[in-house]
């Protein structure tokens, strides 16, 4: 029997295992060891899974890079969430659009873009806060519930077809389209 192509998830899980105490990544004055991303990962999982967050459910995102970019990508594939970039230098209008369209349910923002996030808010009914070092009324800080969580991942299944991301890129005519990409193809860019 051929056992069946890891996912996106999995080769995290793997790449952390074999390589636990190396060097993944460097922020400023700081070194990141795969075991530290994995833990922050799997911290920050556990708490969009503990906020309401749902297997597919889609989840815009709007931050600057940091020491969490990589922990939150790989969140994302842990906890079974569909992310949405929203890039920080689009207007306002631009970002109402690409959420109402990817029919985003959550919107995870970091402190220094909170404004644009309250915008978002107001301008897209039913799309829920969640904050990474940063709140609005309604929602929660991410980053301070990840602390109270368990280094695990979190117990949701993840399949080959699940969509780990929703990239929109430049299209024709000054407007965005949308590309989905499952386990699979991030799988495969990944490799």
């Amino acid at each position: 029997m051929i056992s069946p192509a890891p996912t996106y998830r999995d080769l995290i899980e793997r790449g952390a295992r074999a390589h636990e105490e190396r060097i993944a990544m460097i922020v400023g004055e700081r070194s990141y060891t795969f075991a530290d991303v994995n833990n922050r990962a799997n911290r920050l999982a556990q708490a969009l899974v503990s906020s309401g967050t749902g297997k597919g459910a889609r989840v815009a995102v709007l931050l600057d890079n940091g020491p969490d970019s990589i922990p939150i990508d790989f969140a994302f594939a842990k906890a079974g969430l569909n992310k949405v970039p929203l890039n920080a230098r689009l207007s306002r209008d631009e970002h109402v659009r690409m959420v109402v369209e990817a029919r985003c349910d959550f919107l995870l923002f970091g402190q220094s873009l909170s404004g644009r996030a309250a915008e978002l808010i107001a301008a897209a009914p039913g799309l829920t806060p969640l904050g990474l070092g940063a709140a609005l009324a309604g929602g929660p800080d991410i980053g301070a519930l990840a602390e109270t969580q368990e280094p695990v991942p979190p117990l949701v299944a993840t399949d080959h077809a699940d969509v780990v991301l929703t990239l929109y890129t430049s299209g024709r005519c000054c407007q965005s389209n949308a590309n989905s990409s499952p386990h699979d193809a991030v799988r495969a860019l990944r490799s």
